[in-house]
């Protein structure tokens, strides 16, 4: 099952966002999608686990004058099952000038885990409408649905800096809860 999520905000996620899930996953998730903004490319967000398991933030950029699609990925360096669950992910796109500063980056149960590469991009305006659905995606293109529990979800159209996401955990007592 799947649940189709539909605010009526005028949010975009373009060039500074906030994604944030807990989700416990339940038997085989590899090459599953637990959250995305995804009807057709480019891709405006996608949180997934890849064949190996290992949990991705995808977030394409098109090219209006080649009409070319890149794919931007942020991929951990273990898979879902070697963390604590309940899973926190927090994805973070930020703008900035300096080296790192406009990646998009995965928290996981409070620690970077992962980090794209630097990007800038405007959402098609006829991206804006897609709508979030929790377990797959409007496009299953080689995507399995996601087993387990999506306890929480929520997005924010700026940024949360460091600072905040510390804050965050720690404020939830989800740091303090984790092994070291």
């Amino acid at each position: 099952a799947f649940v189709i999520i539909d605010s009526g905000s005028k949010c975009t996620i373009d060039n500074s966002f906030t994604v944030y899930t807990s989700f416990i996953p339940d038997g085989k998730n590899d090459g599953a999608v637990i959250v995305a903004n995804y009807k057709q490319d480019p891709a405006t967000f996608v949180l997934a686990t890849n064949d190996l398991g290992y949990i991705y933030a995808r977030a394409d950029v098109f090219n209006t004058t080649t009409q070319t699609n890149t794919i931007l990925n942020a991929t951990t360096q273990r898979p879902f099952s070697e963390y604590k669950y309940p899973i926190h992910a927090m994805i973070v796109k930020c703008t900035g000038a300096g080296l790192g500063e406009s990646a998009m980056r995965v928290y996981i149960n409070g620690e970077l885990e992962a980090q794209s590469i630097d990007f800038s991009r405007a959402i098609p305006e006829e991206r804006k409408a897609d709508k979030w659905l929790l377990g797959r995606s409007e496009r299953q293109i080689g995507r399995g649905d996601f087993n387990g529990w999506v306890n929480e979800f929520g997005v924010g159209c700026g940024c949360a800096s460091s600072g905040d996401i510390k804050k965050f955990f720690s404020y939830h007592r989800i740091a303090k809860l984790l092994p070291s």
